[in-house]
This record gives structure tokens, sequence and C-alpha cells, in this order.
């Protein structure tokens, strides 16, 4: 399956749509393809996440099975199969092996719970197909399928199958190959259904999108840094007889040729502006919207844009307006005559109105200044007070703004507002709007500013375009006393040109004027409360705070002692009976600090505060140590009254630095004196030091200044052959925490030095590495002379063993060659035995020196060579006997292994003369299995060997024969320590047990 990303046509849509006016479709198609977008995007990501998880265990399981299909023969397949057996199941997809026939090779649990075939048995792939029919969907797909393949088995298939519980298996099969033949058949199957569906939705919502898309009546295009269309959609191109195929591809500069203005438009765009024009193209009018496109520099790689077509809407413009004036001026006409007979009964109306309004305006004045003067007996703070006001008034006058903001550095910071829904709400400082200086001499008359329009008023002209971005055209204002050196605002704003009313300038001035008093009045209130406040809190930290607080008078020579709180008593044991009145003296004592002393005294003197750190002493006469700050006290006249010294007890921390600097010490004499070169660096790919022991200089001659002032010092320094190395495992740390390596460096005398390097990385703080540094040179040359030794002596080894191979080979050819010169059978026959002996320990030695591992043997291998030679010496008895082989893959020392050899040696020469008459058929078989054993580092080994000849005679007892072979075989057991037991049921069985000590790698 290829990865699944987002069409480049359809990202390029979502960044036209997000930079749009929300006026190109109907609310429900805009939020329609917001939301389809979102849904392909979370879709994506999670499919590509999930593919890639999965195609890496794909891979992986193939890799397993392909390695399993290159073995030499059937028999090592299925051992290989066998083995990775365990890797299979850990891979999430299932996966089936099968031959030609059929015949399942292999399979892990995975398959089995996909098809449902947990408690099915099975012998071949169309036992699994039987038992899942009745879980497809369409089971007969499935099965023409699979004929395919058995049909064709060089063919590989991949299908989507369908489950009724909901599912979708994705089933890959491909031929299985060894040695470029085809053996059989791989098939892998996946859970898709999430992906499945996903990607049915991500079809389905493409659609949709671009259904939405290409019926709205707009053009959506997108232009390259180049001036080449890169997308044209939308339903608009209908109107100009134009196709997507006939933008995309082509130049601005050669389309619109004939349209200066066009591509005057479009190189603004492409320099890095927004822009919108209106544009007749063909007959036809558009609304065109345009927005560079900018890439993760900030550069300019294109645009995109929105035309939209408002020929209609223009045509019906024009048609209203024609109709709108004709309508005017009929009304024009109707109206003056109205106005002539209304003019005199308006004015006696208008009269009486004023009357009542004043009166009305006035009364309502009246119960704003009334309920505010209720929430200040109420206790109101000065917030809530300013709140109210605003809200009452807003009451007043619902159809304007009404605001209070003071004044800071030549803006307006507004404390609250109160407005209707359509005009904005405003709050903290207004940005952009900075107070002339004419503004500013309007407000300080402190008389109400009635301006009706603030685009005729030259005072407000360089403000006027912040104000209208505020909907305030008309504002009446007047000054308030905030604070005592901050003057607020309170003021009406009006979305249109307005003439203020004489009720609303009056009803401004009073509240203005009682706001001004009574603010004054609960500032003062509020500060004397807080300093109450202050004061408590200040008592309470001086009476329960845990450092001890003293307080003198303000004799700078002989100060006494007037004030001392709990902590003071409980950390020198004194009472306040017993210091009040004395001088701060009885606290020293003959290890006191005098200098420390003096400089108290001087900033006495002086006036000023101080910190020392002295020692002074308890009650009882023990020392402690004090940081001691002691700070003047002055009246509002400047006049020194007392001096405050608040005392905290340091002792603990004192013995810590003691104790640390010791340490320090210690610490870096170590460091000194250790043969590792301790460093930090940084855990990045130049190694830059931040630290290096004091020893580096005498391990490779450099001074320490040059590894910390030059970043790459340590790394340029490296051998480039082990850089490499180097950096990988600098690279994993983040991951291991910690790593070892050993790497060549350049010493300062020019040679190169064997170090090695122990690092671990830590992440408390900051995050650097620390490690330790070892010069190995004389271990790496003394493992290469080991080295150079152990291969001598290896060579040596193995010329030991062909020699004594070829000398038991003389041996054997020379018993051969004497019993050539004798007639008697019988001692030929013992001639032949001794030769078969001699050869079976010459196999040992022959296998040993062609062993990579001269200590071990490949006891299998010699088993079946052994036995080979024996068959071919008994060639006249062997003929109708077969051999049967069940050995583990075993490797057994020679001391192990010329024992066993020689007893396999004997059984089978017994079998094969004794157990069969001549000519009949029979069987051979010889097995050996080893077995851990846990309490002890060794293995126990089970050696069998049978046959189903006559059986051995039930008069005689094997231990206790004249047999020259089984007394050989029970004197080779007892050598191994092991024990034999016979069983002759049907034929003669042999079982032996012996133990050898592991081996060790």
């Amino acid at each position: 399956m290829h990865q699944i990303d987002a069409p480049p046509t359809l990202t390029q849509l979502r960044d036209l749509l997000n930079r749009s006016d929300t006026n190109l479709a109907e609310p429900s198609t805009i939020e329609l393809l917001h939301s389809t977008f979102t849904q392909l995007e979370s879709t994506i990501v999670a499919l590509q996440q999930e593919l890639r998880q999965e195609r890496a265990a794909r891979q992986q399981a193939e890799a397993a099975l392909q390695n399993a299909t290159q073995r030499n023969d059937s028999t090592g397949l299925k051992h290989s199969l066998e083995l990775t057996q365990a890797v299979l199941e850990s891979i999430t997809d299932g996966l089936l092996a099968i031959d030609c026939d059929g015949k399942i090779l292999s399979l892990n649990q995975k398959f089995r719970q996909q098809w449902g075939l947990l408690d099915h048995p099975m012998q071949n792939d169309r036992d699994s197909v039987k038992a899942s029919c009745e879980l497809l969907v369409n089971p007969e797909a499935l099965d023409q399928q699979i004929e395919a393949e058995y049909a064709d088995f060089e063919i590989e298939n991949r299908a989507v199958i369908q489950f009724k519980d909901g599912r979708f298996l994705e089933r890959f099969s491909k031929p299985l190959r060894l040695n470029q033949i085809t053996i059989g058949r791989v098939i892998s199957t996946r859970d898709i259904t999430e992906q499945y569906c996903a990607q049915l939705a991500l079809t389905e919502s493409e659609r949709l999108l671009r259904t939405v898309v290409t019926n709205t009546p707009t053009i959506l295009y997108a232009i390259d840094q180049h001036g080449v269309y890169t997308l044209a959609e939308g339903k608009g191109l209908d109107a100009i007889n134009l196709k997507s195929s006939d933008l995309v591809g082509k130049s601005i500069y050669e389309f619109y040729r004939e349209f200066p203005n066009i591509i005057q438009d479009i190189d603004h765009v492409l320099s890095g502006e927004e822009h919108r024009s209106v544009l007749d193209f063909g007959g036809v009018t558009f609304d065109n919207r345009a927005t560079p496109l900018y890439n993760a520099q900030h550069q300019v790689v294109g645009m995109i844009g929105v035309a939209t077509d408002v020929t209609a809407q223009r045509q019906a413009e024009r048609a209203l307006y024609r109709a709108k004036q004709d309508l005017e001026v009929r009304v024009a006409a109707r109206t003056a005559e109205l106005q002539a007979s209304n003019i005199n009964l308006q004015r006696e109306i208008n009269q009486r109105r004023r009357i009542e309004q004043s009166l009305l305006e006035k009364q309502n004045c009246l119960e704003l200044l009334n309920r505010l003067s209720q929430g200040t007996t109420a206790g109101l703070s000065v917030e809530a007070l300013i709140k109210l006001a605003i809200d009452e008034t807003a009451q007043l006058f619902p159809e304007v703004r009404v605001l209070y903001g003071v004044i800071e550095s030549r803006q307006i910071k507004v404390l609250h507002s109160a407005q209707r829904d359509e005009m904005p709400a405003l709050t903290g400082i207004l940005e952009g709007l900075y107070l002339t200086p004419q503004y500013l001499a309007l407000v300080a008359e402190r008389n109400p500013v009635l301006i009706e329009d603030v685009l005729q008023e030259p005072a407000l002209a360089s403000m006027s375009t912040e104000m209208l971005k505020r909907r305030t055209r008309a504002i009446a204002m007047i000054a308030v006393q905030h604070t005592a050196d901050q003057i607020a605002i309170l003021s009406l704003n009006a979305a249109y040109p307005k003439q203020w009313s004489f009720c609303e300038a009056q009803t401004l001035t009073e509240v203005s004027n009682y706001l001004s008093i009574v603010l004054q009045k609960i500032r003062a209130q509020e500060e004397r409360q807080k300093a109450e406040e202050r004061l408590k809190l200040f008592k309470s930290v001086v009476i329960n705070g845990n450092d001890a607080v003293i307080i003198t008078n303000a004799d700078v020579d002989e100060p006494k002692i007037s004030y001392v709180n709990e902590a003071f008593i409980e950390s020198t044991g004194y009472t306040p009976e017993e210091v009040i009145g004395k001088t701060p003296h009885i606290l020293q004592g003959e290890r006191t600090d005098r200098a420390q002393l003096a400089r108290i005294r001087e900033a006495m003197h002086e006036g000023r505060a101080i910190q020392v750190e002295i020692m002074n002493y308890r009650k009882d006469g023990s020392e402690y140590w004090a940081d001691l700050n002691i700070v003047p006290i002055s009246d509002a006249r400047g006049t020194l009254t007392h001096f405050v010294a608040l005392q905290r007890d340091i002792t603990d921390r004192k013995w810590s630095e003691r104790a640390l600097l010791a340490t320090q010490a210690r610490l870096k004499y170590l460091l000194s004196s250790s043969p590792s070169v301790i460093y930090t660096c940084q855990p990045k790919r130049n190694r830059a030091c931040t630290f290096v022991s004091e020893n580096i200089t005498r391990q490779l001659g450099y001074e320490i200044w040059q590894y910390l002032k030059d970043p790459h010092f340590w790394i340029d320094h490296i051998h480039p052959e082990d850089l490499p190395n180097v950096l990988e495992h600098l690279d994993r740390l983040t991951e291991t925490g910690g790593a070892t390596c050993e790497y060549r460096f350049l010493h300062q005398d020019g040679s190169y030095r064997w170090l090695r390097d122990d690092m671990k990385l830590l992440s408390d703080q900051s995050v650097e590495v620390i490690g330790s540094v070892v010069d190995i040179s004389d271990r790496k040359r003394a493992e290469e002379q080991i080295r150079a030794s152990l291969q001598e002596k290896e060579v040596m080894l193995k010329e030991i063993h062909h020699r004594v191979k070829n000398n038991l080979q003389v041996v054997s050819s020379l018993l051969k060659l004497q019993a050539g010169y004798i007639d008697d059978k019988r001692i030929v026959e013992v001639f032949k035995e001794s030769q078969n002996r001699v050869s079976a320990m010459a196999l040992i030695h022959e296998k040993l020196y062609q062993s990579e591992d001269l200590a071990k043997t490949n006891f299998s291998e010699y088993i079946q060579s052994l036995v080979t030679a024996l068959f071919r010496s008994y060639s006249a008895h062997s003929r109708a006997i077969q051999l049967r082989l069940d050995v583990q893959d075993v490797r057994l020392s020679i001391d192990t292994a010329i024992p066993c050899g020689l007893i396999i040696n004997e059984l089978v020469s017994n079998a094969l003369k004794y157990a069969f008459p001549v000519g009949e058929p029979g069987e051979i078989y010889i097995k050996l299995q080893a077995q851990e054993v846990d309490a002890h580092e060794s293995l126990r080994y089970q050696l069998i060997v049978g046959d189903n000849g006559r059986g051995f005679p039930s008069d005689l007892d094997f231990r206790n024969t004249k047999s020259l072979g089984l007394q050989l075989v029970c004197s080779l057991i007892r050598q191994l320590r092991g024990e034999i037991d016979l069983t002759s049921n049907s034929g003669v069985q042999y079982t032996m047990c012996f133990m050898e000590q592991k081996i060790r790698v």
C-alpha cells in the first residue's frame, strides 16, 4: 500500500479559503469546507503514522521468512522456520507460508486470530479457506484468487477482504523462492479496518469538497513566483468560457498582455502585498482578492486568490440606484407640501416637549445622583462606585457609549464602559489613540466639551481616524479629579454626528462634580484602612517571625534595647526583662569579630543600613553564627528615632560551608592524582568541554585552557578512523543514558594514545555529559601481543590434531595391511574391529583441525561421518539396513567426543554384525539430546543406540561378558561418569546418560 498524502490541490484550496472572506459562499458551506479539511488532515496524519509502523513490521517478517527460504535443504528450512517462529509471533501482521502443494510450512498466531482459526486444525491452505468462508462477505472472490495463485505460482496478488463483522483485511500473496526456484507461497494479512474506512471517508470528503468548490460562483486560483498559474478551480470559469486547463501552466504575462492593470495587480501581490480590486474581464465583473504565499524563510513563493462573479449584483445595484433617485424626487415634492402645513404645529409641540423633557431629565439626574449617594453610603470601593456611575448613566442615555478612563502618558486607559451591543466595548489602554496638546487643553478647562462631529473638530484632526475605528463620531466629555495627581475623563460617545442636549451636558457636569468629591473621600478612607492593615501585618511579622527582631533607641554609641520578639527569646535564651534597657553587648564574646563591630558602629554613625555575619553568644555561653541586618528608622522630619536589627541563626549554614570547602579540597586532590581524567561536556557532536580535571596535562600533554577555549578541540584530535564510532556513541546517549568506547587520541608529542572513555548523560537542571578517560595504550599493546601468541598456538594445535589424525590413519592402514596376510577370518575380524576403533579416534582429530573451535567438535557431523564409514566397512551386512539419525546440533570436547565415538562404533558394529540375518531388512537408529541442568553449569546428554533386530540374549549380562566390545563400552561409560541401560523388547536399545560442562563463550 502506498503512503496516503494530502492532494496538493486540496492543500492549496485550504490555504485559499483560510485567506478569503466569509461572504464567498453561504456560512454553512464555509463551515462544511473547514470541517472537511480538518477531518482530512487528522485522518491523513493518523494513517501515515500507522502505515509506517506496519511497513516496518512487514519488512521484518518478510526478511525473516526470506532468510528461512535460503537454507540448503528442506530439513534446514523446517528447522529455520521453527527458530523464526518466535519472531513471526511478535509481528502485528498475520503470516502463512505454504509449499507448492498447499501444505502449511509456517503460520503465526495472529493469522489464526484474524481468520477465526484458533480452534480449527489445519494441514493446508484450503483448510483455512473452508473454515473462514462463513465469516466473509464475498468468499467466492477469495476462492477465485486462490485458484489463480495455484494455477500460476509466480504471480503476486493483493486484495482487500471484507468480513461480516465489519473488519477489512489486506491480503498479500507472493512466491516463496529458494535459490531462484519457487518452492511455495508467502501470504501476509493485515487488519486495515481503520485505514480502509478512513480511505473511504477521505475519498468521499475529497468528492464533497470538489463538488462544493466547483459549484461556488467563484474562481479559486494560485500563481507561483514566476507568474504561472498552478491552480484554477470554480464555477466562475464558466462565466468567461474558460476551463481549468486553459489557465493552469499559462503565464500571466502572456494571458493578460492586453490587460496591463491585471498584471500590475498580480505583481503587487507577488511583491508581498495583499490586494483587492474589481475587474471587468470578458464582459463579467469580478470582485478579486489576493494574498501572497510565503515559505518557511518568509520568502514569497507565490500567491492565491479568489475572484467572485458580482456581475448580477452590480447590475441590481445600478437598477436600485435609479429607482431610488426617482422615488426621492417624488417624496421630496410631497414632503415640501406637508412641511409647510406642519411647521407651525411642530413649533408648538416642540416647545411643550422641551419643557417636559427638561423637567424629566432634571428629575432623572437627581435620581442618578441619589443612587450614587446610596452606593457611597453602602461603602462601595472606588472601582465599584465608578462602575455604578457609568451603568446608571448608560441607562439614562441608552443610545450612546458611556466611558470612564484615566489619562496616562498621553493615552486613555479605560476603567469601565457601557454601550449598546452594536458598539465595541472599550477597556484598558486604547492603543494607537494618542492625545494631542489641543485635546489636553480642552480637558484642562474642567468644563463640558461638546463635539458634534470629530471630523469637523480641528483639535481632534490627528485622532479622528482612531476614534472612527472605535465607532466614535460625536463626543461629550468632562474632566474628573480621579486622584490627587491624576485626571480622568467622563465621556459620552455617539457612533454618528450628534447635537448634544442641555440635559446631557448638565448630567455630565453633575456626575463629574459628584465623582471628583466622593472619589477623594473614598480613597482617603481606603488609604487609612490599608495603613492600618499594613501596621497589623508588620506587628504580626515582627512578633511571629522566625528571625529575631531587636529594636534599640537612636543612641549610636550606647544603644539601649527597647523591644525583642519571641524568636529572639527562643534563639538566645534571654527573657525580655533580662535584655530590655541593656545594650547588644550582652550577645558578644571573646570570639566576636571586632572588625565587624567597628563596621556596625561606623554604619550607625552614618545613619545607613548594614548587613554582617558575626559570632554571637547565647545566655548559656554557647556560640552561634548570626546574619545581622541593621536598619535605621527616621520620623517624617528625617530625625533618627530607632535602629531595627533582624538576626537570623546561620550556624548550620556556616558548618556546611566549611565542610563543603574541605570536600572540595579533597576532591581536587583526588582528581589531580587519579589516573582517570574527569570531564564534562555538552551532549552535542562537537563535544565542547565545560570542565576538565587538572591531570589532563600529565596524561595527554595539553593545557586545560586549550580544551575549554576551542569547542572542537577534543573531536579534532580523535583518530579519523575512530571518529565515526565516537559520534555514534554520542548520538545514542539520549536513548541509553551512558556509553563506553575506546579510541585513539592525538598526544601533544604527535603520537596517538589509546583511551577508554566512560560517558554518562546527566539531566538534572541542565543536560550535559560527564565522563572519565583512562590511557589504555599499554593494555592495547599487551592485547596485540596476546592475540599474536594465540594465533600461533592455534596454528600449532591444528597441526598437532592433523598429525595425530595422520598417525592414527597410518596405524589403521597398518592394521589393514597386516590383516591382508592373515587367513584366519576370526583374527581378520579382530583386526577390522581395531581398525574401526582407530578410525573413529582419527575422525575426531580430523573434525577438530577442520573446525574453527579447536576445543569442541560438531558431534552431529561426526556421528554422520562415523556411521557412514561403518556402513561402508560392513557393506555385506548393511545393504538392506536403514539408518535413522535424530541428533541435536551439539559440540563436545575431545575428552567426551572420543569415548562417545568409540561407544557408537562398538554398538553400531555389533548391530551390523549380529542384529539381522544376512539379506534381511532392518533399522538402526541413533538419538542424541542435550538438556540444561540449572543447578550446575553443565549439560546433560542422553545417547540412544538401538535396532529392531533379533534382540539381546536374555541369559547374558552385558556388563559381565567376555566380549571385548561390550567391555570397552562399559569402561568408556565409567570414564564419562555416566550410566547405561539395556532394553530388549523389540530389538536392542542402549540408553546412556552423561554430563559435560557448558560451552563458555
